[in-house]
């Protein structure tokens, strides 16, 4: 807006005075324009609020739906050097000796020493290299009959899943090394070629037969409780039905412990109970009312955030579709709202819903964990009710500042013609004045 011009030479009249109270009655509009922003700044700031809190509730509500963070059983070796495990719900709760006379190794084998290092010319032709179910055939010309040129070829070639290829130098000289990228005897190394031009000994040299080896190929070999049982990998997956185990330990023995785990599942419904209780607490004091002092929250009386709770509370008194065995509800496994809208977990039921019947009870969690994140995403999404209604509240400020730029325009001009008009009037006022002295002193003559 214009600044407040001075008066000039005049009748003395304050025109900045009266100018600036003037403005004041004409500014109303544009305060209260103002005020009007910043209550919708408020509530877009609520709004900002409400979608955290329902974004913390996702994702607590999709940690019941994901069967990896609820774990019915833990499965630990008694020597952590041993090895590392896990279980499943699959699992059954007891003990394990495991003895392990060999682990599982990946094969490798190597030329023979080069004295004048990688880029030794081997020979041309063709090299087939199998291990496992892979076949790989590379042609060897004069661009890759290096050592170093045929560990390249065998290393980028796109045919190949099985073999690394690598340059070891010892005091003996260069030696081009393939190393299986699996373990197990039925991923052994075997090496053939057709030489087209030899040289040095040609590409012969590194047919298996004339190849040195290096690690064995082998199988893991173990008993579990007195069974025995070989595996390819050190990784065993179907020795012991839910468990899975990498052994890490040559020669040695470990007691494998597979227990209840109870702690996951109690972890996570107390998250989600908080999630929604925050949710609950949150909606509570935006739209709550002071009657002593006759005074609203910023979102009282707004029927979408009332729409928030009522929908998710909704969520959880309807039994999801599809849902049936022994829990059809989340307060048969102890979690259930309370008088105040807060949602709490009774540990006694739930631990009997883990110890009696935990595939019925993660089916439960799983259902509602589902009902609730596809409930918040309707409410969030991109025509979601809270998403709508932010979209209309930003609407509305930018809708003010428009009328704002205007009513600041148009009081720029009235200011201006209030300097002008009451600059005109002070002039006036003050050449009567002048005109009044002249007859006064005019008539006192007379």
């Amino acid at each position: 807006m214009a600044t407040i011009s001075a008066a000039g030479i005049g009748s003395g009249l304050d025109v900045k005075s009266l100018v600036s109270q003037l403005m004041a009655v004409e500014q109303q509009p544009l305060i209260a324009l103002n005020t009007q922003k910043t209550g919708i700044t408020s509530k877009i700031s609520a709004y900002g609020s409400l979608s955290s809190v329902l974004a913390s509730l996702k994702t607590a509500a999709t940690t019941l739906n994901t069967p990896s963070k609820i774990s019915a059983f833990t499965a630990a070796f008694s020597d952590t050097t041993f090895g590392t495990s896990s279980a499943t719900s699959s699992a059954t709760a007891g003990t394990y000796d495991i003895a392990v006379t060999q682990l599982a190794k990946a094969h490798s084998i190597a030329s023979s020493a080069h004295i004048a290092g990688s880029t030794d010319v081997i020979g041309e032709g063709t090299l087939t290299i199998n291990s496992g179910s892979n076949s790989f055939a590379l042609t060897i010309d004069s661009s890759n009959s290096t050592l170093a040129g045929i560990a390249n070829a065998v290393n980028t070639s796109t045919l190949n899943t099985s073999v690394n290829a690598s340059v070891i130098t010892d005091v003996n000289g260069a030696r081009l090394v393939f190393s299986a990228k699996n373990t197990g005897l039925a991923n052994a190394i075997t090496v053939s070629s057709v030489e087209t031009v030899p040289a040095a000994g040609g590409l012969s040299q590194l047919d298996t037969a004339n190849m040195t080896q290096g690690n064995p190929a082998q199988n893991a070999v173990m008993t579990v409780n007195g069974v025995s049982i070989t595996s390819a990998s050190n990784t065993v997956t179907t020795a012991i039905t839910g468990v899975s185990f990498t052994l890490q330990k040559d020669v040695s023995n470990a007691t494998l412990t597979v227990a209840r785990n109870s702690s996951t599942v109690s972890q996570a419904a107390s998250d989600f109970a908080k999630a929604f209780t925050t949710l609950n607490t949150t909606v509570k004091n935006l739209t709550a009312y002071d009657a002593t002092n006759k005074e609203g929250s910023v979102l009282t009386g707004d029927s979408t955030a009332s729409l928030v709770r009522t929908s998710i509370r909704n969520v959880l008194s309807t039994v999801p579709s599809g849902l049936t065995g022994t829990y059809t509800s989340l307060a048969q496994v102890g979690i259930s709202i309370q008088s105040d809208g807060s949602l709490s977990v009774d540990s006694t039921k739930l631990q009997s819903a883990i110890d009696n019947h935990f595939s019925d009870l993660q089916t439960t969690l799983a259902a509602y964990g589902k009902a609730i994140s596809t409930a918040v995403d309707n409410l969030t999404g991109t025509n979601g009710a809270v998403a709508t209604r932010i979209k209309g509240l930003n609407s509305s400020i930018r809708s003010i500042e428009d009328q704002g730029i205007r009513l600041s325009a148009r009081l720029d001009s009235i200011q201006a013609r209030y300097n002008r008009q009451f600059s005109a009037l002070d002039g006036l006022l003050g050449s009567m004045s002048t005109t009044s002295s002249f007859l006064t002193q005019q008539l006192a003559r007379l």
